[in-house]
């Protein structure tokens, strides 16, 4: 294995890992807006 060929599935793997964060990062700000609707709703 190559330094280049290295790089560049070190790359795939960081994109990939990022794309991945996001949409967990995503689904719970979703999980925790919903959540949030009936407490706030209870609070005021």
């Amino acid at each position: 294995m190559t330094d280049d060929s290295a790089k560049s599935l070190d790359g795939a793997i960081g994109t990939h890992v990022i794309a991945i964060t996001y949409e967990l990062m995503d689904r719970a700000t979703e999980a925790l807006s919903r959540l949030d609707t009936r407490p706030s709703s209870t609070r005021r």
